[in-house]
């Protein structure tokens, strides 16, 4: 119910313009590695568009359409997320945003909370990867250690989902 929520709210944010669309092909060029593709579009995101904690009318909860977000170059982790979806759907990947605690809480409660599933990334599920669009300290394809090991919800699906515990080292 959380996630549909969520996901009712945010649904059509994540539609990307030709704006977007541009930027996208821009980003990847000719890169045909899917991950390769996605890695490259949340870099992109995450040294592009500041965080910004924006909390008028429903903002607290509810994310700004993708198009507004890379006009303003700003934006919180919904923002973000909602940006990186509809770049990663530009470039025909398939995304959903995955709702985690950003803080010390390793198990979800019986009724999830704003307080507990704080902090919006992005899951592909064709690869397996989660990507945090707001995550500045980390190399691209990286989760910040805090996220490693907490369960998810999964917002278009409502499914539950569990962050890898670790992160294997690119060979």
């Amino acid at each position: 119910a959380f996630a549909r929520a969520y996901q009712e709210r945010a649904a059509g944010k994540a539609l990307p313009d030709d704006t977007v669309a541009a930027l996208a092909a821009s980003i990847t060029g000719a890169t045909l590695d899917r991950r390769a593709r996605a890695i490259a579009l949340s870099d992109w995101v995450r040294k592009n568009v500041r965080y910004v904690g924006v909390y008028l009318g429903p903002g607290g909860v509810v994310p700004h359409a993708a198009s507004s977000v890379l006009a303003n170059r700003y934006g919180d982790c919904k923002d973000h997320a909602t940006l990186l979806e509809a770049l990663l759907a530009s470039s025909g990947i398939d995304s959903t945003v995955a709702l985690v605690n950003n803080g010390d809480a390793y198990r979800l409660p019986d009724v999830p909370t704003l307080g507990v599933l704080n902090h919006a990334i992005v899951y592909i599920p064709s690869l397996q990867l989660y990507l945090d669009p707001t995550a500045e300290s980390v190399a691209g394809g990286f989760l910040p250690a805090s996220l490693l090991g907490k369960p998810a919800v999964l917002a278009r699906s409502g499914e539950f989902a569990m962050i890898p515990f670790f992160q294997q080292a690119r060979s």
